[in-house]
């Protein structure tokens, strides 16, 4: 758990599928444009919870509402490079929401004896003009979607 001016990261389970489910579909699409890593009805993000043994779901909550999520995944699937995502609730202004997300995937990959992560963005995304801020450098571009990959070393 990660935590910063009562924000904080924790775990998902099973039995937050409906509250993580709403958070998503509560976004706009324009907000949610770029991000797209499963479907999220219910029943979609439930089978993604109770599959998950490695690969790592978690809420950012301020005080106890939830605000954004963190995850690192590609564990589950055999890489030895979990990649991480984030998306931020659009209603919610954290100051250093990302930073706080990256400490929080930094502790899970430390502990799990990783230190490296994968990030991909569309160009147009606003993180992708930052990640150089975080320490991530531009290692490529994905043949397959042309998002912007990049790589954390720690």
């Amino acid at each position: 758990m990660c935590a910063n001016q009562n924000v904080f990261a924790q775990s998902f389970n099973a039995n937050d599928a409906a509250r993580l489910s709403a958070f998503l579909q509560m976004q706009s699409a324009s907000h949610m444009r770029y991000f797209h890593p499963f479907a999220f009805d219910e029943a979609s993000v439930s089978k993604i919870l109770v599959e998950a043994r490695q690969d790592v779901y978690q809420g950012i909550y301020r005080n106890e509402e939830l605000v954004g999520m963190m995850m690192l995944r590609g564990w589950d699937a055999g890489y030895e490079v979990p990649a991480v995502g984030v998306i931020a609730g659009e209603r919610y202004f954290i100051r250093n929401f990302m930073q706080i997300c990256l400490d929080a995937a930094k502790e899970i990959c430390r502990a799990r004896g990783c230190s490296r992560i994968i990030y991909k963005s569309h160009p147009a995304n606003a993180p992708a003009v930052r990640a150089d801020r975080f320490g991530f450098v531009q290692t490529g571009v994905d043949a397959h979607s042309g998002y912007f990959v990049y790589h954390l070393e720690f």
